[in-house]
């Protein structure tokens, strides 16, 4: 019995996986199709949305591998395979977590010093962020393939990640420290920064036009700047929250609260983070919401203009094939309307038609 419930489980999670990868491959697909038509959008800023989405897209590559060992029962490619896939998981996820970090970082900087002219990243300081950020994520993804704690099976032995289930205390200690670094250094970013605009809004809105629309105007704006941001902080913790809790769980030595499907889910929540995050930082920005309108209605106009070309086609070549068919039948009638003329010559002079034979 126990047996079905976690074949039933563990089926019912792939099948949510695939789900979810559909929805992060249109919205990715659709980011990185519009930036790679109209490079003008990669503006500095958008250049870390840029790295956040190729994060994300990493991430993603990993659910074959997910579906294929929940097919299996098992880890398919054996130790190795659960080596990479964990490293891979550990680079990209804090990858992710920091990109998102220094993005509000950055919001926060040019909105709270808006008369500062170096507020505004340039694209050698976006490049290097990214280039921290990469490092910073590959300095703890990478220790435990040097020794320092290391990547097992979880879950359903369907994917794998750091051990947080260990008694050795240099494990434990590493994953305190990856809390730390991964979770509560980037939270504390995201939720100063994002708190701190919402309140600089707030702040500036207090001079009070005399113009009713305006106000109300200002208000409806603070109001969705506001929920946006929410949406942004609560987005993040239901992300990522759950590893931390299940890995908090592991190493404090309340082992028994850790089940196979409780360990499960953070992985999912996490996948449902690099969905969420197309659509939340690049699909909703102004300009880049009109330049997939402008490429949807240009690639409309293009099959509209093909399929009226070739219908013209169609209907000159119909019409030349009807000009041919009706001259036809006047050419048998010319030829009819001949013989019947010369039948009747040879009828009415008899004799010098005998003459000439």
């Amino acid at each position: 019995m126990l047996v079905c419930s976690a074949l039933t489980l563990s089926t019912s999670l792939m099948r949510f996986q695939f789900m979810l990868d559909r929805y992060h491959t249109i919205g990715v697909d659709a980011e990185l199709t519009t930036w790679n038509l109209k490079k003008h959008l990669l503006t500095p800023p958008n250049i870390l949305v840029l790295n956040l989405s190729i994060s994300d897209m990493f991430m993603a590559m990993k659910s074959p591998i997910f579906i294929v060992n929940s097919l299996w029962y098992g880890p398919v490619l054996g130790e190795i395979g659960c080596q990479i896939y964990g490293f891979v998981g550990g680079l990209t996820g804090t990858t992710s977590i920091m990109s998102m970090a220094i993005l509000a970082g950055n919001r926060y900087r040019v909105i709270s010093k808006p008369f500062d002219p170096d507020r505004k990243s340039t694209k050698i300081q976006s490049m290097v962020q990214i280039l921290f950020i990469w490092l910073y994520a590959l300095c703890f993804a990478s220790l435990p393939l040097f020794g320092i704690s290391r990547y097992v099976p979880e879950g359903y032995l369907t994917s794998c990640s750091f051990e947080y289930l260990s008694d050795n205390m240099k494990d434990r200690i590493f994953i305190l420290i990856f809390f730390i670094g991964a979770w509560c250094v980037p939270f504390s970013l995201i939720s100063f920064s994002y708190i701190n605009i919402v309140s600089v809004i707030r702040r500036s809105d207090f001079k009070v036009s005399e113009n009713v629309d305006d106000n109300i105007y200002r208000k409806k704006t603070e109001m969705k700047i506001t929920k946006t941001i929410f949406i942004l902080i609560g987005l993040w913790m239901i992300a990522w929250t759950p590893y931390a809790i299940v890995a908090l769980l592991g190493i404090s030595g309340n082992k028994e609260y850790v089940t196979p499907f409780s360990s499960m889910l953070p992985g999912v929540f996490c996948k449902l983070s690099a969905c969420a995050n197309p659509f939340l930082y690049a699909l909703s920005h102004p300009g880049m919401k009109k330049e997939i309108v402008n490429i949807i209605s240009n690639c409309c106009l293009s099959s509209s203009a093909e399929t009226i070309h070739l219908d013209f086609i169609k209907g000159k070549t119909n019409c030349s094939s009807s000009e041919s068919n009706s001259s036809s039948p006047s050419k048998e009638k010319a030829d009819f309307t001949q013989d019947r003329t010369n039948k009747n010559a040879n009828e009415i002079h008899p004799i010098k038609n005998s003459r000439i034979s």
